[in-house]
């Protein structure tokens, strides 16, 4: 494992930080929740094996905010729901390279698509 991970499952932010407790404990219950998500996605009950990453997602979460190391976020509208704005990040800029890769990435994506129809037509033929 990276030295970046490690530090983040001690808690350390910092050099010369200490390790956080509340931390390790987190990390250990993630871990473990980890093991048992690999054993449910084979469980027979089959929303369990369905859900069953999800559901881990959602339990690490909640064990971090029980243990108050969740970041807090602040509203900045005070709607419950609103829509992007658009452009956020400026008018489009139009570029030449941009225009090239879009042809090949288009050109790969169509021969792509007529592979997958190729392959598939003798499979459907030998299914009628």
């Amino acid at each position: 494992m990276s030295g970046t991970f490690i530090s983040g499952m001690l808690g350390i932010e910092g050099k010369g930080d200490p390790i956080d407790g509340a931390v390790v404990f987190g990390s250990i219950a993630v871990i473990i929740i980890t093991f048992i998500t690999f054993i449910t996605m084979n469980y027979k009950v089959t929303w369990v094996s369905k859900y069953s990453v999800l559901l881990s997602i959602g339990l690490g979460w909640l064990i971090f905010l029980l243990l108050g190391k969740t970041t807090s976020f602040s509203s900045h509208s005070e709607r419950l729901i609103e829509l992007p704005k658009l452009l956020v990040y400026g008018k489009p800029i139009w570029d030449s390279g941009m225009f090239v890769t879009a042809v090949f990435i288009t050109l790969l994506l169509i021969a792509n698509m007529m592979a997958s129809i190729r392959v598939k037509r003798p499979i459907k033929k030998t299914s009628d």
